[in-house]
Parts: structure tokens; C-alpha cells; sequence
């Protein structure tokens, strides 16, 4: 039995953490830290984006323990920076949450170079932070929390890359929860379905909107959700150092019953040709 935990002194931390370029629209790692400094966590905010500093400021000016570190999660080197620094300030690691995320169009018939990048940081830089966090990690109540998607489970057109590398995260964090049997720690994953955040909007830009005209499945499937919800399904795994964490908490029958994903995502895609059509010729129109 796991039992709920206060976050009041724990050291987190967290990729992704920068804020949004726009000041009306608000990252999920924003979010995340926010949520985490607000329960009286102290947190170690790391992303490849400069602005993550002026956000651990500002943090730190409101009351709050915050630090910063400008790394990117596809380098190892980078990584291992982050964490020594980490433990350097806040004297340990007692949850690493791996945040860090893109999303693009992808299929076989566009730019393969497309398909790398958005694996390099969604399965290169969640095993990255794995690697460097699980050592100080290995110990009774602690936690790792690996931002996945239902995407891994369900996938979805146009996203080949998207659901690929969130797949690989879902099993990275599992792997490094067996790893970690009998020291006391645990690793979780939190599926997510689409939320608002600035990812999602530059995704959605770019999608064709036909994709979603006369499917009434794939349309509930791209609903897109008040981003609190990620924020308490965030919140609800670390606490309780959940292993599996659906957001929302009906999207877990997708985890049980696998074969019915299978049927689901062939109705949710019966229409779809003209959308892949349209990525093939945004390709070759670039090359």
C-alpha cells in the first residue's frame, strides 16, 4: 500500500519548466511548477529555453525555493550538469518529474529528420533524465514521474513520431521502476490526453481541420481540456507515487483493454487519406 504523501520539503525536479513565450498562454511545465512551489516543494527547473532563469526568479521573488539550470535533455552531458547542480543547491533529489515534450506532424511520407528530433527529446531526453536522477532517487518514498501521453497507447494520424516516443517513454518509465525494486523508490507515468498548452496550440495549426469533420470519435479524441486537469493528475501521482496516472481517469480502460484500442483507432481513422495526402505534399513542396 502507497500512501498519499505531502509534497511540504521535497526536492523536485523538472524539465520543461519554461514558461511560455507568450504571457497569456502558460506552459504545462509552467504549471507544473507552480502547482509543486504552491504544495511547499522546492523545485530545480531545467529547459534548453534561457527564460527558464527569469521564471525561477520571479518564483523565488513571490516566496517561493526555486533555481534554474539552461540545459538541453537530448545531451547526456547537459543532464549530468543539471542533476550535480541540483543536488549541489538543494542537497538531493527526492522527485524528478521528465516534462519535456514536442509534437509535430509525422508520417513515412514526410521529413524523416522531423521523426528524429521529436524522438530525440521525447525518448532520448526522458531516458537522459532517468539515467541522471534515478541514482539519488534510490531510496524509501521517492519518486520519478515520467509526462507520457494516452498517445503511446492510442495512436493517433498524423502523429507517427508522437505516439512512437511516448510509447517508448511509457517503457522507459516502467523499466526504470523495475530497476528500482526494493530500494523504496518508485516510477510513475502520467497519460495525458490533449490539454491546452502551447504545444498543443502550435500542433492543432497545423493539423488539417478535415481530419476532424465527419468523425465524431476522432473529434472527442483531439477535445481539448482545461490544462488543470494535467496540473491534478500531476499533483494526484506524486502524492501518491502512483505508477499509472490517466488524464482523464476514463482514458485507463485504454490500458486494460487493448484490443479495443485497436478497434477505436481504426473507426477514429476510416476518412483520413486526404489528411496524410496533405502531409506528403507539404513534404515534397520543401524539399
Amino acid at each position: 500500500m502507497v500512501h498519499r504523501q505531502s509534497l511540504a520539503g521535497k526536492r523536485v525536479f523538472l524539465t520543461g519548466a519554461a514558461p511560455a513565450d507568450d504571457p497569456d498562454k502558460h506552459t504545462l511545465g509552467e504549471l507544473f511548477a507552480n502547482a509543486l512551489v504552491a504544495e511547499g516543494a522546492e523545485v530545480f527547473l531545467v529547459d534548453i529555453k534561457p527564460s527558464v532563469r527569469e521564471f525561477a526568479q520571479r518564483l523565488s521573488t513571490q516566496g517561493f525555493t526555486a533555481h534554474s539550470f539552461v540545459a538541453d535533455v537530448t545531451m547526456l552531458v547537459d543532464m549530468q550538469a543539471a542533476a550535480e547542480t541540483a543536488v549541489y543547491y538543494m542537497g538531493g533529489i527526492d522527485v524528478f518529474i521528465a516534462n519535456a515534450g514536442m509534437a509535430d506532424i509525422t508520417t513515412f511520407q514526410n521529413d524523416p529528420a522531423r521523426y528524429r528530433r521529436i524522438c530525440a527529446v521525447n525518448e532520448t531526453g526522458v531516458y537522459n533524465t532517468i539515467q541522471v536522477c534515478m541514482p539519488f532517487i534510490k531510496a524509501e518514498g521517492r519518486f520519478g514521474l515520467v509526462n507520457a501521453s494516452n498517445g503511446g497507447i492510442v495512436p493517433l494520424a498524423l502523429m507517427m513520431a508522437y505516439n512512437a516516443s511516448k510509447a517508448h517513454a511509457i517503457k522507459l518509465a516502467e523499466g526504470c521502476n523495475l530497476e528500482m525494486r526494493g530500494t523504496g523508490a518508485r516510477c510513475g507515468v502520467l497519460l495525458l490526453s490533449e490539454h491546452a498548452s502551447p504545444m498543443e496550440d502550435n500542433f492543432k495549426k497545423s493539423i488539417p481541420r478535415r481530419l476532424m469533420k465527419d468523425n465524431i470519435l476522432l473529434r472527442y479524441g483531439h477535445k481539448e481540456r482545461d490544462s488543470q486537469q494535467a496540473v491534478n493528475g500531476m499533483l494526484r501521482a506524486v502524492r501518491g507515487r502512483r505508477l499509472y496516472t490517466s488524464v482523464p481517469r476514463y482514458s485507463a480502460i485504454a490500458r486494460y483493454f487493448p484490443a479495443i484500442v485497436g478497434v477505436i483507432s481504426r473507426l477514429m481513422h476510416h476518412n483520413v487519406q486526404p489528411a496524410f495526402d496533405m502531409a506528403r505534399e507539404e513534404y515534397e513542396q520543401n524539399q
